[in-house]
């Protein structure tokens, strides 16, 4: 707005210098309307002269309120710049944890899954070895109650004092010896 001013300014006396020029010219033609005319002359460019000072001293004020204006927004621009800077330092900081921790979080619920898969076919194992083991045992308690053996050992006491000096006599050398 400022460098407007010496244009318009001069743009201004111009027009008023040809107007006075122009009512002394008038009036020195015509010698009675003389004093008149440049009294009148006189007071234009006065006039102009006041309303020059006068808007000289309204750009001025708004050149003042634009400039501080213009201060205050690089100011409020800076101050916000710098805590764009700050949050965005920050998110970049808290995303950068946060993917460390996703990836952390991501890489023990893969050690889980692979543990309870093992863990799966570890029990799978078991089971299957327990079954087979349940077969084999069922068979030879099937095959010893067949050939007619007490699988569970005697049923009373009475039975198992008689067992006693047979097993004695069964450890014994002699016994081998009788057998043959």
């Amino acid at each position: 707005m400022a460098g407007c001013l010496p244009a318009t300014t001069a743009a201004l006396r111009v027009a008023v210098a040809v107007t006075g020029a122009a009512l002394i010219a008038v009036g020195l033609y015509d010698g009675r309307w003389a004093p008149v005319l440049i009294g009148l002359a006189l007071a234009v460019l006065a006039a102009a002269e006041l309303a020059l000072a006068r808007v000289r001293g309204w750009i001025g004020e708004t050149d003042a309120r634009v400039q501080h204006h213009l201060a205050e927004a690089a100011a409020q621009q800076a101050r916000l710049t710098s805590e764009l800077v700050f949050w965005q330092q920050r998110y970049t900081r808290e995303r950068r944890e946060s993917d460390a921790r996703i990836q952390q979080l991501t890489g023990l619920l893969d050690a889980t899954r692979r543990e309870l898969v093992q863990a799966h076919v570890a029990t799978a194992t078991a089971r299957a070895e327990l079954a087979e083991l349940s077969t084999e045992w069922n068979a030879l308690v099937q095959e010893a109650m067949q050939m007619g053996a007490d699988v569970f050992g005697p049923r009373d006491r009475r039975d198992r004092r008689d067992l006693a000096p047979r097993a004695a006599a069964s450890r014994s050398p002699g016994a081998t010896r009788q057998k043959l």
